[in-house]
């Protein structure tokens, strides 16, 4: 089923919602869509492509649920510019005994930068600095982002200054104003 998984991330990237949708059903037809793996990389499409119903409907279908289909529900409320969603989830991921990663901690600070949630922002930012993965450098652009779109511009210049790597042309970007 590795096929299904690989055409549906690039469904996923060319946001072909109608082929993620006719991958689900021959992963329903073959009984794959019960696979962890599988669900999560049609989780994924359905996601990249703004379907958040769809997304979150089959989120709830999963018995069991991994870093990856959290991952992949988070970042699509994000970028679907519902933060308030997006950080719920975060905060049940937390809750789950499945843990984080940088992408776990981008997405969250991408959802409370489109809440602006400045408190909520100051609580992600305490939970990376007590990991390893607050010097990566999209967890920092990230932390950018949310400081700024929160409307804190010396936390946001603090975090730029602190950060082991300025040479990012996003984190250069993010730091200049625009009107």
């Amino acid at each position: 089923m590795k096929g299904v998984e690989l055409l549906s991330g690039s469904c996923a990237g060319a946001s072909a919602f109608r082929l993620g949708r006719q991958l689900h059903g021959h992963a329903l037809k073959t009984n794959f869509a019960s696979d962890i793996i599988v669900g999560s990389a049609i989780l994924d499409t359905y996601a990249k492509c703004g379907r958040m119903t769809e997304a979150q409907k089959l989120f709830n279908l999963f018995p069991t649920r991994n870093l990856q289909s959290f991952n992949a529900i988070i970042i699509g409320y994000a970028e679907s510019d519902q933060g308030f969603q997006a950080f719920q989830l975060f905060q049940l991921l937390l809750k789950s005994d499945v843990g984080f990663d940088e992408i776990s901690l981008s997405g969250a600070f991408s959802a409370c930068a489109v809440m602006e949630g400045y408190l909520e922002g100051i609580q992600v930012h305490a939970l990376a600095a007590k990991s390893t993965f607050e010097s990566n450098i999209c967890v920092a652009n990230a932390i950018l982002d949310m400081y700024g779109k929160s409307g804190s511009l010396p936390e946001s210049c603090r975090v730029f200054y602190e950060m082991e790597r300025r040479d990012d042309m996003e984190t250069l970007d993010l730091m200049i104003w625009k009107p």
